[in-house]
């Protein structure tokens, strides 16, 4: 189902996102709203750092949160497809209870 809240993952290789300094991680979700602010109003955001890093939630995984679903969607069409530093960008809809309770205590 559609959402207002967008995971956005396989930005970097798994084996170099280990080596990653937390500023780099911030630089990587800095270019991901700047690619995806022209579809909608971000309310919140925030990057999964090395050390609260999960399954489903690796290092580097950007989290962003549009206003309306409709502006996730549009983001959804006009993102799906694009390439970020040469890998395919992974984006899914998350529903807001599994975001409440899996993802957002990672911010």
């Amino acid at each position: 189902a559609t959402t207002n809240i967008l995971k956005i993952s396989n930005l970097v290789d798994p084996a170099e996102a280990k080596k990653l300094p937390d500023d780099e991680v911030d630089d990587i979700l800095l270019d991901i709203i700047d690619s995806f602010k022209e579809y909608g109003t971000i309310n919140k955001s925030f990057v999964v750092k090395k050390d609260k890093a999960i399954p489903g939630a690796e290092i580097a995984t950007c989290f962003l949160e549009y206003n309306h679903t409709i502006e996730a969607e549009r983001a959804v069409s006009g993102m799906g497809g694009k390439r970020f530093d040469g890998r395919d960008i992974r984006i899914n809809y998350v529903n807001e209870s599994q975001y409440k309770k899996d993802y957002l205590p990672l911010a």
